[in-house]
């Protein structure tokens, strides 16, 4: 609920953001006569061909406008501050000036023009290896994406901000990157990869702010010191011009009776030396206790974060083999599938054959029978011949008439 409760907080806020930028605020007679004066300055510095100054007055003038949100006056300005710079090759302020733009062409939700500025600047700031701005216009253009709601484009830049920000062992922008980051997973509809980023996220922001508790209390503490340290050599040097006031107006037996009340008073002064060091002892104590408790803390973050790592690669583990399991299962239900298609083939192709078999077997039998039957009327016809020709002929005695 924190988690979700924090990107509506953030949603409100860019959205009150966005709508007092928009709305235009009068000049006032003051700011007018300091536009007016900057105006006149610039002339002169054209005339005298100092052109780094003339810029700088078009750049004063740009913030004035555009702290009263008159966005086409600021615009106007910068473009001839960026001119007079881009003839003096003046890089670093070529890179602000686009910045600039770029932001203010985001206030007026022309996101698509922004983002060429915001590309520029980041050139710029990558070709001078700018690192704290590389990360700023990294962060900008992931702001200006998820506007146009291009998620993953913003989710590599924001990356790339996070990957500088752990080289610089930067615990503010890493903060920032990760709650960047959280937001753009929500409105991507990634609620796993958002949520890991929102506790990195609580995790640094706490870690700051006990950082920023720290050293609050360390300064007051060394505040505290030094005021007291000062003091002690307040009263040390008073009492030393008192001892030798002391040692060249008092008599012999007066001098006696001061030096033991000096010494007394410089016995009070050592005690109070004493107490500042133990004072200060002490502070490095807690100081050192703290950064024990920060150590800690970091050594949880990083556990934490080697353990969500591990889990992410069991469970990217367990996809692919499930994946590849399903695949497999697939493709055998497949060859299942197939082979009990060709079962049935082969099962139809045996009725067929079955059939035809028995068809032939039945000619066959017809053929054999009719054959036989020939064969026993021929050879009842060749035994009647063979009779016949065997049987003796009647002889007839033939006599002479």
């Amino acid at each position: 609920m924190r988690k979700y409760l924090f990107i509506v907080i953030i949603l409100l806020n860019i959205n009150f953001v966005a709508f007092s930028q928009l709305q235009k605020y009068s000049l006032s007679r003051q700011d007018s006569a300091t536009i007016t004066k900057f105006n006149e300055k610039a002339i002169e510095f054209q005339q005298t061909n100092h052109k780094r100054e003339e810029s700088g007055m078009y750049n004063n003038i740009a913030s004035l406008y555009w702290e009263h949100n008159h966005f086409d006056e600021a615009i106007n300005y910068y473009k001839k501050s960026l001119s007079l710079n881009e003839n003096l090759d003046n890089e670093n302020a070529i890179a602000m000036i686009n910045s600039n733009l770029a932001l203010i062409l985001a206030d007026q939700k022309k996101y698509d023009e922004a983002l060429k500025y915001f590309e520029i600047t980041l050139s710029t700031r990558e070709a001078n290896n700018e690192v704290i701005g590389i990360i700023s216009a990294h962060i900008n253009m992931s702001v200006v994406l998820n506007n146009l709601k291009k998620y993953d484009e913003a989710i590599d830049h924001l990356t790339k901000a996070l990957d500088y920000a752990r080289e610089m062992n930067d615990a503010k922008q890493m903060t920032s990157c990760y709650g960047m980051l959280s937001e753009t997973y929500e409105k991507a509809g990634n609620s796993e990869k958002s949520m890991y980023y929102y506790e990195l996220y609580k995790s640094f922001h706490e870690m700051v702010q006990d950082k920023r508790i720290i050293k609050s209390t360390e300064e007051l503490e060394n505040q505290r010191l030094k005021t007291e340290i000062a003091e002690v050599n307040t009263e040390k040097k008073a009492l030393e011009l008192l001892y030798k006031n002391i040692q060249l107006r008092k008599t012999e037996d007066e001098l006696d009776s001061s030096i033991v009340a000096g010494d007394s008073l410089l016995s009070n002064l050592n005690k109070k030396e004493l107490i500042v060091e133990v004072l200060k002892h002490k502070a490095e104590i807690v100081e050192l206790e703290n950064e024990k408790k920060l150590q800690k803390k970091r050594k949880a973050i990083r556990l934490i974060s080697i353990a969500i790592g591990f889990l992410l690669i069991i469970a990217l583990l367990l996809i692919f083999i499930t994946l590849k399991i399903r695949k497999k299962n697939r493709t055998l239900n497949q060859q299942n599938a197939e082979i009990l298609q060709n079962r049935e083939e082969i099962r139809t192709q045996n009725e067929q054959l079955n059939r035809a078999y028995s068809q032939i077997d039945k000619a066959h039998q017809k053929i054999t029978a009719s054959i036989n039957y020939s064969k026993f009327i021929q050879t009842a016809m060749l035994a009647l011949i063979a009779t016949n020709f065997t049987k003796p002929q009647k002889k007839y005695n033939h006599t002479k008439k």
